[in-house]
């Protein structure tokens, strides 16, 4: 938060306009009556546009009385879904801005809406002086003889004309990709953005001067016929067929890339790839290559005007006025430092400087300022805020300890416990805690870790074992001693009861020993048996197939192993239960009586 004081500077060494024309005396007001009786505004063009930047806080773009702001959000125009053609194409669009503005009266700080100035007879000069407007692109081309337009000129929101399809492609692939102006691309916004930024409406020359004094009119036109006469257009060659050396980033360019060039004094000509010609302050891409030469640099309209005439920071129009106020090192109309927030005259107040905006003290006490987090009073401008991380208040004289009362110094030792601000002396009687490790107290603001009410410094607590700092890691607790994972499964945790390991997560129990679930395996294959049926042979473990491929006796009826269940045996023979039939009747023979005729099994009936 920035207060200041605005200070009233006279222009000096400047031309017989600047010390005897008075704000008051450009009648803004008369041109923007006379405009609309043509039906045309610039705020009709834009009214109600949605601003990008604040969404649905903004209603729509609505054009300030003087500023060139919204006048709901106070965002500038190019930050709304503004209209391309807004500022060109038709001749009274080139003074919308000032015909929307209206003359600020510093005696009275109203706005005066002036009557309509007297028509302009048509022997005027006054009527044939130039105006500023977009000039078509020129091309001068080495190797190819000027085509057609081309019909990819729909493609993009603006290229040079009189190119090929190829020559437009190769053109548009020497911007920077996020510069290109396609429609819907980031490169669409970069265009119309710098196309309103560059070429400021309220900068060109004003169609009616009927309402300025005849002595005067003389040294307001030459400045705009000196602008004229400052002004180019690129020439795009493609390609150059020679190489040259570009004239802002000094590199060469190869013979066979895209060359911008502009005649600059004595009909020298300056070449630049087409990345690089850019407008000598800014250093954005000159808008339809339109540039405006002094010296051997090139400008946009806008900066080259800031060349030789200041620019109200206020309304964003040039300063013709032989005095204007100097303020937060800028330069601003006598009638125009005022109030980002209500508009009133900060001339000659303090203010405070908010997001690069000068505020009145009464706004700021009213929009801005902090809440004392104890007295609950506004902070202003003038009083010291104390403030922390998590966006806590106080006025300095507020800032106290809360249990003694005390003054607390904000570049001194405090603490805050549990939203409690206190002095060191009040925090060490009643909440400092000790260290269970080295029993030393753990100062305020030191990391410590607690655990069931015990509390550490963070390096004390450590393995029992190992001693390295367990910190913030996983720990495992046993009989008041503290282990790292490694180190307890080394000294308790159960062992596998084939390779000795210790089980760091489930495993298997049997016979009451644990086993590593891969570690719990067939004999045979290897694979493992947990959660899986096995047998036991011998001492060793058998999946089924293993055992009843190399283990199992063979039923002598089916042919297939028999594991587990109930069998027959019969002298060398053995039998499923299920198998143990008749061989001619099928019947079951368990528990009944049966006769064996050679490889036949009969029942007592089938034997008859």
């Amino acid at each position: 938060m920035n207060a200041g004081r605005s200070r009233t500077r006279t222009a000096e060494n400047m031309d017989n306009f600047h010390r005897f024309l008075s704000t008051d005396e450009i009648k803004m007001g008369s041109e923007r009556s006379s405009a609309s009786k043509k039906g045309i505004l610039l705020q009709n063009l834009d009214e109600g546009k949605p601003c990008l930047k604040c969404g649905e806080k903004c209603s729509g773009f609505s054009l300030h009385v003087w500023r060139k702001v919204c006048a709901n959000c106070k965002c500038p125009r190019e930050n709304h879904d503004m209209s391309v053609d807004a500022d060109a194409d038709v001749d009274v669009d080139e003074v919308e801005f000032k015909v929307k503005g209206l003359k600020i009266n510093s005696d009275t700080n109203r706005e005066d809406d002036l009557p309509s100035p007297p028509p302009l007879s048509n022997n005027n000069e006054y009527q044939t002086m130039k105006i500023f407007t977009t000039q078509s692109s020129l091309v001068d081309n080495d190797l190819f003889p000027p085509p057609p337009p081309p019909s990819t000129a729909s493609d993009y929101l603006w290229s040079p004309p009189g190119l090929t399809t190829g020559q437009v492609e190769a053109y548009m692939k020497s911007l920077p990709e996020d510069r290109i102006p396609i429609p819907g691309s980031p490169g669409e916004d970069y265009y119309i953005k710098q196309r309103v930024y560059q070429n400021p409406p309220q900068d060109k020359a004003p169609l009616h001067f009927s309402n300025i004094p005849e002595p005067q009119r003389e040294a307001f036109v030459q400045f705009w016929n000196n602008e004229d006469n400052a002004k180019g257009t690129g020439k795009v060659k493609v390609p150059l067929g020679r190489r040259e050396t570009c004239q802002s980033c000094f590199k060469t360019i190869p013979k066979g890339d895209v060359v911008v060039s502009a005649e600059l004094d004595d009909s020298e000509v300056s070449c630049y790839h087409a990345s690089c010609f850019c407008c000598a302050t800014c250093w954005e891409l000159l808008v339809d290559l339109t540039y405006f030469q002094y010296g051997n640099k090139v400008y946009c309209a806008r900066h080259h005007a800031e060349l030789s005439r200041q620019r109200c920071y206020g309304c964003d129009e040039l300063i013709f006025t032989g005095e204007y106020t100097i303020a937060m090192n800028k330069s601003w109309h006598l009638g125009h430092f005022r109030c980002n927030e209500c508009d009133v005259s900060i001339t000659g107040k303090q203010f405070i400087v908010r997001d690069e905006k000068p505020v009145c003290v009464d706004c700021f006490d009213c929009r801005f300022a902090n809440v004392c987090d104890h007295c609950h009073g506004k902070i202003g401008p003038d009083a010291k805020d104390v403030s922390t991380a998590d966006d806590r208040h106080w006025h300095e004289m507020c800032f106290l300890c809360e249990l003694c009362r005390k003054p607390l110094r904000s570049d001194g030792k405090f603490t805050f416990y549990k939203e409690q601000v206190l002095c060191n002396d009040c925090y060490i009687t009643n909440f400092q805690k000790t260290c269970a490790g080295c029993h030393y107290a753990i100062e305020s603001g030191s990391a410590r870790l607690e655990y069931n009410g015990t509390y550490w410094h963070e390096e004390c607590f450590k393995c029992a074992v190992c001693r390295e700092a367990i910190g913030t890691s996983g720990f495992v607790p046993k009989d008041d001693e503290f282990y790292c994972p490694g180190c307890y499964q080394n000294l308790h945790a159960k062992r596998c009861a084939d390779c000795g390991e210790p089980l760091s997560e489930g495993g298997v129990l049997y016979n009451e020993q644990t086993w590593h679930k891969e570690c719990f395996s067939c004999f045979t294959c290897h694979e493992s048996l947990a959660s899986r049926p096995f047998s036991v042979h011998s001492g060793h473990r058998y999946c089924i197939e293993c055992y009843g491929r190399f283990l199992a006796k063979q039923c002598e009826v089916c042919f297939k192993p028999i594991i587990g269940g109930e069998y027959f045996t019969l002298e060398e023979s053995n039998f499923h239960k299920e198998c143990f039939n008749c061989t001619r009747c099928q019947r079951s023979l368990a528990n009944e009586g049966f006769v064996r005729e050679g490889v036949e099994l009969l029942c007592a009936s089938c034997a008859d």
